[in-house]
């Protein structure tokens, strides 16, 4: 976790994520194309399945809309990622 908090540069939101959701980071972080997709939908700013429109592409390569309840495959762990904040980090992250 303490890798995570400094990757965070002191952002409340990318703090919170580290301390309430270091398994989904730690799933993703681990796969380079979870990595991918998280950053695009990050940078979209866009939300779940919204991003299969900016993030397409990334999405598509990490499994596709066929693997979005699939744990286990990059897309699926990217959207497991983005949630966990949205539930556990509502004030941090401004949701």
């Amino acid at each position: 976790m303490s890798e995570c908090l400094e990757q965070a540069g002191g952002d409340p939101c990318e703090e919170c994520s580290c301390e309430n959701c270091i398994v989904q980071v730690t799933r993703c972080n681990a796969d380079p194309q979870c990595v991918v997709i998280a950053r695009c939908m990050d940078q979209a700013n866009c939300v779940g399945l919204a991003c299969f429109g900016p993030c397409g592409p990334e999405m598509e390569a990490g499994g596709g809309l066929a693997n979005v309840g699939n744990a286990n495959a990059p897309v699926g762990k990217a959207l497991i990622l983005q949630q966990c904040p949205m539930t556990e980090c509502i004030v941090e992250c401004g949701f």
